[in-house]
């Protein structure tokens, strides 16, 4: 297993500095922070792209509350949204609702390009970060995740919770082989 969630990975050892930048126009725009590598031999620096991308999967699967925190490229950690942030509440036809992504745009923080996903498209994306934490955590590579698949329709509806139960792999239930790729969702 990949152990505890903790994610974004250790970007607090991660060293931001500021540097001039250019203003569209010309002149000087106010400092802004930038990302540097980490220290050699730092545990940062030593972990894989593969593995970062593991704890990636692993902490939008499991380890994320959109309730109380959004995706902010901007400030480049975990934090809560901004109060400027438009906080977008998805409606189910069963009555229930939930909090659904805040993704800020790094071009407008008060922009909420999560607010379009439905109550089935949340549905859907839980599914798929649960379907890809489970083939990762079995030691699938990057092209076994990357296989089409599509998950199984039930009633209209995609059927939620069905994720780890379906590997991914050609030939498995679910999976949508060239035949069927036209008709993916």
């Amino acid at each position: 297993g990949l152990g505890p969630v903790s994610f974004p990975p250790p970007l607090q050892g991660l060293k931001l500095v500021s540097g001039p930048m250019l203003r569209r126009g010309g002149g000087a725009a106010a400092p802004q922070r930038r990302w540097e590598p980490p220290p050699e031999g730092s545990r940062a620096a030593q972990l894989s792209v593969g593995e970062l991308f593991r704890q990636l999967v692993r902490f939008y699967h499991s380890g994320v509350d959109w309730r109380r925190e959004a995706v902010s490229v901007r400030l480049g950690r975990r934090a809560p949204a901004s109060m400027h942030l438009m906080l977008h509440i998805i409606a189910h036809e069963d009555g229930r609702s939930e909090a659904g992504p805040g993704i800020e745009d790094p071009f407008d923080p008060g922009r909420n390009v999560g607010a379009s996903l439905t109550a089935l498209g949340m549905a859907r994306l839980h599914e798929e970060f649960a379907r890809a934490d489970a083939l990762l955590s079995s030691g699938a590579s990057l092209s076994e995740l990357l296989e089409p698949w599509a998950p199984p329709e039930r009633s209209g509806n995609f059927a939620v919770g069905d994720a780890a139960s379906h590997s991914g792999h050609a030939g498995s239930a679910g999976s949508s082989g060239p035949s069927d790729e036209g008709e993916r969702h």
